[in-house]
């Protein structure tokens, strides 16, 4: 792993991994860009989020994403709406067909939360002690993307996420788009 300017980096099983911050604290952000390049995962920690409160910021940033048009919509998804469960082991998912997050009151108990969209996914886990966060894109919208972890996450991660944000949400895009295309052919 390398560091560079508070940034480690490091490229393991063709996955490349960025960490941002003090290693296993709140103000840690990780990014992961996937092995065919086609989308990036980023995780962090917040303690004091609510599930709700954290999916209707993620709808806003969909709204916004959407809006904005610079990016394409999925239209293959694995998984659609918005998926939970109760249990730490997970064997009472609930799944909810939805496009649009509206606040549900039960997600206040919940131990996993995953609301799938055309333009990302966002996960929720409620782990002992802490919140773990996460958005899985395709999106190249780097300056709604930081906005958003920055408003849900700890204020002293930011150094360095904006260009890394920038970097791999253009690689995931420009391959994703590819892929979409090829795929469309096949059809």
């Amino acid at each position: 792993m390398t560091e560079h300017k508070g940034i480690r980096t490091s490229k393991e099983y063709g996955i490349t991994e960025y960490k941002i911050g003090l290693q296993d604290s709140d103000a840690m952000i990780t990014i992961r860009l996937s092995r065919k390049g086609d989308s990036y995962v980023v995780t962090w920690l917040n303690p004091d989020i609510s599930t709700n409160d954290f999916f209707s910021k993620a709808q806003t940033l969909v709204n916004s994403i959407k809006e904005a048009g610079n990016n394409f919509p999925l239209k293959r998804k694995m998984f659609s709406g918005l998926d939970y469960s109760l249990d730490a082991d997970g064997k009472d998912l609930h799944e909810i067909d939805i496009e649009v997050f509206e606040p549900i009151e039960e997600l206040g108990d919940a131990s996993f939360a995953r609301f799938n969209t055309p333009y990302g996914d966002f996960t929720w886990e409620n782990w002992p002690g802490n919140k773990v966060l996460g958005v899985i894109t395709h999106v190249n919208s780097p300056d709604e993307l930081f906005q958003f972890i920055m408003d849900n996450s700890h204020p002293s991660a930011k150094d360095g996420l904006r260009e890394i944000l920038e970097d791999v949400g253009q690689k995931a895009s420009q391959k994703m788009a590819e892929s979409e295309k090829s795929g469309q052919k096949a059809s």
